[in-house]
């Protein structure tokens, strides 16, 4: 069977605008689309079904199996009218109907992938407990494992995949969107958190260590993208400004005028917006926890701070101000190389590392 021939699925929960990028750099040149079964994002997304090319197959949100009107019935490849594709990417396994399809297609003798964007956290009973949970009931029911990067092959490694069930390029913002920008030191000095207000963000950490700096670095601006729980709690600031959640069009148009994105995180898997920040040219401040770190950060570009603690926000908010043009130009050009290892291309040569493996004669 030629590369081209072989069918591949996607199950994505809560599908994103990148990953419809990223799917149809898949089916670039294919004979037949790859089918996506996707449950829809909570935040709606203008024209994910247009920048696809073809139409996905949703699923009920509550993750059930309602099959026309049914709420008893089983999601089956049949009762969605698809046929088993020879090669299945499932998003994680948090959604209960696409465990039952990816189970369906490898007792068909199709291989199974799944897609994972976790972290390694830090050592933990917990994490030595997922590890066991994954070796034990979950790792026999993939024939490989799809990371982000660097952190993701660490965690994988610790569920018991070798390094050749393991391929990275999972994640990547989408470079015909993300790109450009004026100059990184003739930006204005506005930093930039894109995220939602919640406590696992750290958000109220960065305003309280964003204002202490700003008393003495009153040229400096903060904004705030997003929604969430804590909006209310975000204290009124004349150098913090505060924004909805907008769409990735406009995200990318703000990116490109701001000096830095900042991720302060307590806990964080990948965080696709560095990637969204590093193809624009941004400097990066981000907690010890951000998984993307390891893939987009350097010295030349990026200041890590410890994740949860106030004091170490405010010490790089003060680094970050101390730096000179020719860092600042610095910054930008390893922002910019560095996000080139992610994004549509990355991932579709992923797949194709993938089915070159999985699909070859045993």
């Amino acid at each position: 069977m030629v590369t081209e021939d072989i069918t591949i699925g996607f199950a994505w929960p809560e599908l994103p605008e990148y990953a419809v990028h990223c799917i149809r750099a898949v089916g670039k040149g294919r004979n037949i689309a790859p089918t996506v079964i996707a449950t829809r994002p909570k935040v709606p997304l203008n024209h994910v079904e247009d920048a696809l090319g073809w139409p996905p197959y949703w699923l009920e949100q509550d993750m059930t199996s309602k099959i026309k009107g049914n709420t008893n019935a089983k999601v089956t490849w049949s009762s969605l009218g698809l046929e088993i594709p020879d090669i299945f990417f499932v998003g994680g396994y948090a959604t209960p109907a696409f465990n039952g399809l990816a189970d369906e297609a490898r007792a068909a003798g199709s291989a199974v992938i799944v897609m994972v964007d976790n972290n390694t956290p830090p050592p933990s009973v917990s994490r030595l407990g997922r590890s066991l949970y994954h070796r034990m009931f979950r790792r026999r029911r993939y024939d490989g494992i799809f990371v982000p990067g660097k952190s993701g092959r660490k965690l994988a490694r610790s569920w018991g995949y070798s390094d050749e069930d393991i391929t990275e390029g999972l994640y990547g913002a989408n470079p015909a969107q993300f790109s450009g920008g004026t100059a990184l030191a003739e930006r204005p000095k506005d930093i930039i958190f894109v995220g939602q207000f919640i406590e696992r963000k750290n958000v109220l950490g960065l305003t309280e260590a964003f204002m202490r700096f700003a008393d003495r670095r009153p040229e400096w601006t903060l904004t705030l993208c997003g929604s969430g729980p804590l909006c209310g709690n975000i204290p009124a600031h004349q150098h913090i400004k505060t924004i909805g959640f907008i769409q990735p069009k406009e995200l990318a148009n703000m990116l490109r005028e701001k000096r830095c994105l900042i991720l302060p995180s307590r806990q964080e898997h990948w965080g696709l917006v560095v990637h969204e920040a590093a193809l624009c040219g941004c400097a990066l401040i981000l907690s010890d926890a951000i998984g993307s770190a390891a893939d987009l950060a350097s010295q030349d570009n990026a200041l890590i701070c410890t994740a949860g603690q106030t004091d170490a926000i405010y010490e790089a908010l003060e680094a970050l101000a101390s730096w000179n043009n020719d860092q600042w130009q610095q910054a930008e050009a390893t922002s910019r190389r560095l996000a080139q290892g992610f994004g549509p291309d990355k991932f579709q040569h992923s797949v194709q590392t993938i089915i070159s493996k999985v699909m070859r004669p045993k």
